[in-house]
């Protein structure tokens, strides 16, 4: 780094963390008006977070830990998982923030490098929409770049501290979030004027905190891997071909799909907004560039050896976060660096940012409120809400079991007292603490209009319980939220009496 690249300290304006936690408040607000059915990731973090445990399943834990902290102080409800989602992708973007300004002269720049974020669909809708995990891993790549750069350009002690936190909270947020500081650190070996960052003895506090925070989740993965493993395996080649070339081109194929469905809308804005702007300035380069780019390389490589030796043919854009993420902030630096910066590009960018804030949230309310119109419903219109108060005017269950985490987490939002679980879940040894002498509910979706029969998993269950025989099996039609007239979503149940479940 250069001297003047070293004492560079852009301001970031007041007025953008105003507009931001506004943004997120508002997501809140629209989160609370919609009914209180839980999608996926929302309803497993309800679900499993009945136990404090150092590993979940398929993803790590950091998420969880931090929701069930909330949980205990405030709670369990729809708002205690809308603020923690919305607080930690507020975090995100200050950490972007912040970086930009080191990376960026012009103040605006660094506006439409942070608002930029919005043009990503993966982090501006997606993440809404219904993710956690992937939430998190945002916020520690974020976390991760500023506490990188900041040590490139002002080493001291806490910079490296800084750096190993936001590697400990990665490693516990996604088993991806590793080529992230893997590729940076290569990075700054491959660049002369960097390279003494990386040999400094302060990179020791950066190992010290980057091993002992995911340290108890480490040594429960030990026994897991599996348990662990199987799911992102799976999705990684859950379109394996026969024959190796059809089995590399689709991955090569998913690849290039995940890569255009995360940039592409943002390249093609800045296009439009800073047009000529950009084109003159696809050449323009720096060391800060140069930089970035590497990252990008050898990120690039080590997926690509995924594909070509792991037989990878499934790459989610999501699972681009920790890389991609920076594409904003990368085109503003070219911008910059080509000294052709257009004001107004800038505010072009910035009319279609504020339209992006203002539709983004409509778009999260206006997908369930309107879905009677279509007939094409989604997790959010499910009534579980309706399906518990018929249930609750039937009997007061001391344990519900259900079949799936989005199921349980539905009911234990709608049953706060009552323990739910499922035939996988919580491990066998863990203690539930069911009422005595309640009867004991089954629960699970149908997919069809048949006859209502207990699923497999719950009949072997029962089963294991001795309880035989089996319950008898009742369907319900319960309207959607928001639904057309007729339109219902069906449920299965079964009571057990008490005598029968003890």
């Amino acid at each position: 780094m250069t001297a003047s690249s070293q004492a560079r300290t852009t301001t970031v304006p007041a007025w953008l963390f105003a507009l931001l936690a506004s943004y997120f408040a508002v997501h809140v607000v629209v989160r609370l008006m919609l009914p209180a059915t839980l999608g996926i990731d929302e309803a497993q973090q309800v679900f499993r977070l009945q136990w404090l445990a150092a590993g979940y399943g398929e993803q790590p834990p950091f998420y969880n830990w931090l929701q069930y902290a909330v949980f205990s102080v405030a709670g369990v409800s729809v708002a205690t998982l809308a603020i923690v989602k919305n607080a930690m992708l507020f975090g995100a973007y200050v950490f972007f923030a912040l970086t930009a300004r080191m990376l960026l002269h012009d103040r605006m720049l660094v506006v439409a490098a942070t608002l930029g974020l919005l043009t990503i669909p993966q982090v501006a809708f997606e993440m809404q929409r219904d993710l956690t995990h992937s939430v998190a891993l945002f916020f520690a790549s974020s976390m991760f770049i500023y506490g990188y750069v900041l040590t490139l350009k002002r080493p001291s002690l806490a910079s490296y501290a800084l750096t190993g936190l936001a590697i400990g909270i990665g490693m516990l947020s996604k088993y991806n979030f590793p080529l992230l500081p893997a590729t940076a650190f290569l990075a700054a070996l491959t660049g002369s004027c960097m390279r003494k960052r990386i040999f400094d003895r302060r990179l020791l506090v950066t190992a010290a905190i980057a091993i002992a925070l995911p340290l108890p989740h480490a040594l429960w993965l030990k026994d897991h891997l599996t348990a662990a493993s199987e799911g992102t395996l799976g999705k990684l080649t859950e379109n394996d071909a026969a024959n190796y070339p059809l089995q590399l081109l689709a991955g090569m194929g998913s690849f290039a799909e995940a890569i255009a469905g995360f940039v592409l809308a943002t390249a093609l804005i800045f296009a439009v907004t800073f047009r000529k702007a950009l084109f003159n300035s696809l050449t323009a380069s720096s060391r800060d560039i140069a930089l970035v780019e590497r990252i990008l390389l050898f990120s690039a490589v080590a997926i690509l050896a995924l594909i070509v030796f792991g037989h990878a043919t499934n790459i989610k854009g999501r699972w681009l976060i920790p890389i991609l993420f920076v594409a904003p902030l990368y085109l503003c630096m070219k911008i910059e660096a080509a000294g052709v910066v257009s004001w107004p590009g800038v505010q072009r960018l910035m009319a279609i940012i504020v339209f992006a804030m203002v539709a983004l949230p409509i778009a999260m309310a206006g997908r369930i409120v309107t879905a009677g119109l279509t007939h094409n419903y989604e997790r959010g219109n499910v009534p579980y809400r309706g399906l518990a108060e018929m249930l609750k005017a039937q009997g007061s269950p001391g344990l519900i079991v259900v079949t799936k985490d989005w199921t349980g987490g539905n009911l234990r939002l709608q049953f706060p007292d009552v323990p739910v679980i499922s035939p996988l879940y919580p491990p066998g040894g863990t203690k539930i603490d069911a009422a005595e002498n309640q009867p004991m509910l089954l629960v699970w979706n149908i997919e069809s209009k048949d006859q209502p029969v207990i699923p497999l998993s719950l009949r072997e269950w029962l089963t294991s319980q001795k309880i035989t025989p089996a319950p008898q099996a009742v369907s319900v039609d319960v309207p959607y939220h928001y639904g057309a007239d007729g339109d219902t979503y069906r449920f299965g149940y079964a009571w057990v009496d008490g005598s029968r479940s003890r």
